[in-house]
């Protein structure tokens, strides 16, 4: 995957595929956005075997990612959706999304096995515009993350489902009984969480539920965080520590063990 800022008053076809199953939608650029342009009266959902809804999708090794999209358009009516899929193939994919009921605004996650959907994350979200929508991969499991300014990120949950990855897609939707008009403004669509001018996430992973398992001369510590992080772990026989273990690979439920302990010895260790 690549990242797209969308800058262009052109959609970059060598990027991106229009996929419109209902065939009534349309993309349109605006020199700063993709806009996809869902009409009113028919429904452009991602539910029970319907996987409808109108989007931007680029192919996708099947490895671990982070992606990041700014969404520029306002839910304010029920029921507009804005978000992205995660595809192996039509009927097995992940949706990651904000909706609007016409009351409250949810950001939304469910997976699905040959068209079958399990929820996944839904929970309600205080209004905003622009959302931004944050997914990270790592392996089966999968972090959804959001944010009114880029900068700040707050987990919205995790869960574990095996994918075989395919392509990645930005969509805009809507459902209901009488589903609404609905353009998804999409400013950037970003690999690796960089935001267009660089700079990145400055706010560090919050880590929780640390615990330690030992045996007479080694220890396991494991902890979990917010979003994908290496693990460190510096010991010693004092607060300075003076030994490091570390992990560089990138995850969400950590585990690092410290060998060459002496048993019946206190340890300190971060």
């Amino acid at each position: 995957m690549v990242t797209d800022n969308f800058d262009s008053g052109v959609l970059d076809t060598g990027v991106w595929t229009f996929v419109d199953p209902v065939g009534d939608s349309s993309v349109s650029m605006t020199g700063s956005q993709a806009g996809i342009v869902v009409p009113a009266g028919t429904d452009h959902d991602v539910w029970s075997n319907n996987n409808a809804a109108p989007r931007l999708r680029q192919a996708s090794n099947d490895t671990d990612f982070v992606v990041e999209v700014k969404f520029d358009s306002a839910l304010n009516q029920a029921y507009q959706i804005q978000g992205l899929l995660a595809e192996q193939d039509n009927g097995n994919l992940i949706r990651f999304d904000f909706y609007s009921d016409g009351v409250v605004t949810r950001i939304f996650a469910a997976s699905f096995v040959n068209g079958n959907p399990t929820t996944r994350v839904q929970t309600v979200i205080t209004d905003g515009n622009p959302l931004y929508l944050r997914v990270t991969r790592v392996g089966d499991q999968w972090l959804e993350e959001y944010s009114y300014d880029g900068v700040t990120w707050i987990a919205a949950g995790t869960f574990t489902h095996s994918l075989v990855l395919s392509s990645v897609s930005v969509y805009g939707g809507n459902a209901g009984t009488a589903p609404p008009a609905h353009t998804a403004l999409v400013d950037y669509f970003v690999v690796d969480a960089q935001p267009p001018g660089g700079g990145g996430d400055t706010t560090p992973p919050v880590i929780s539920n640390i615990q330690v398992s030992v045996t007479d001369t080694t220890a396991t510590v494991t902890w979990d965080t917010n979003e994908a992080a290496d693990s460190v772990v510096d010991y010693g026989l004092t607060n300075g520590y003076g030994t490091t273990a570390s992990d560089t690979t990138l995850e969400i439920s950590h585990s690092v063990t410290l060998t060459g302990l002496a048993a019946d010895t206190l340890y300190h260790y971060q």
